[in-house]
């Protein structure tokens, strides 16, 4: 009677020995809101099928063992399952008959960090396999700009919009057909011309400023002024290139003819 005990604990011991779980890693790192998949392998034997396979993984804390994932007889318990864990564990089964358990657990938390411990249980022997997870805070992440139309604007580094970003051109150019237009005869003679309004440089400059205060009357603006001189360098310039160059970025043909 004691020698058929004997062998019946060795028996048993033997058998248990033949099931080992590991996992794939024993640490895992990851970030808050993200996901992970979290792996144990087991022995598998070819003459048993999923239906004597037992599984329960839990998370091991202080105050309680939240159920992670419970399979009983080859067959899911979804009721086994903590609240903490509802609605973000996926398994996969095909891998399951590998002798291969996947856990993917989505959205985590911060709270989900822990020593994480599957129990496997089988016709031919029971084992188990932990692993530890660290979950950490989301880091701050700056939010978008927004454009603010409440606030001054910002003077160090104002809003360029092509209506704003071509006026000193727009005034540079009306400086510099002016000029074009006043050649030293017409200094001198400047009321005998055909165009008494605007014909000397005073004139010129003086329209210019009437169209610049103007411009900065609204709130936000900002000009620029570009003086070209070419009175010395008139006659290497060919009228017909000058006005192609100054009809490429837009300027209408009415600001220098």
């Amino acid at each position: 009677m004691i020698c058929s005990i004997l062998l019946l604990i060795i028996l048993t011991s033997c058998v248990s020995g033949t099931l080992v779980v590991n996992v794939t890693q024993t640490s895992y790192q990851a970030e808050e809101n993200h996901h992970i998949t979290l792996e144990w392998t087991f022995t598998t034997n070819p003459h048993t099928s999923l239906d004597s396979l037992s599984i329960f993984c839990e998370l091991l804390t202080d105050l309680k063992n939240p159920g992670l994932f419970h399979l009983h007889e080859g067959v899911e318990v979804p009721e086994s399952q903590d609240e903490q864990f509802a609605g973000r564990v996926q398994w996969d089964k095909d891998v399951l008959r590998e002798g291969r358990l996947r856990l993917h657990v989505s959205r985590l938390r911060t709270e989900d960090s822990g020593l994480y411990l599957c129990d496997v249980l089988t016709d031919y022997g029971s084992n188990s396999g932990r692993c530890w997870l660290n979950v950490t805070a989301a880091r701050d992440r700056p939010e978008p700009e927004t454009p603010n139309t409440t606030s001054p604007p910002n003077t160090t580094s104002p809003p360029q919009p092509e209506s704003r970003g071509r006026i000193g051109l727009y005034c540079g150019l009306g400086l510099t057909a002016a000029l074009l237009a006043d050649s030293k005869d017409h200094r001198t003679e400047r009321h005998q011309t055909r165009c008494p309004d605007l014909c000397g440089y005073d004139d010129a400059v003086n329209l210019a400023l009437h169209y610049i205060l103007q411009h900065l009357d609204s709130a936000g603006t900002y000009a620029g002024i570009l003086f070209v001189d070419f009175s010395s360098a008139f006659n290497t310039i060919i009228p017909a290139l000058l006005q192609e160059k100054l009809s490429q970025p837009g300027v209408p043909d009415s600001t220098f003819r």
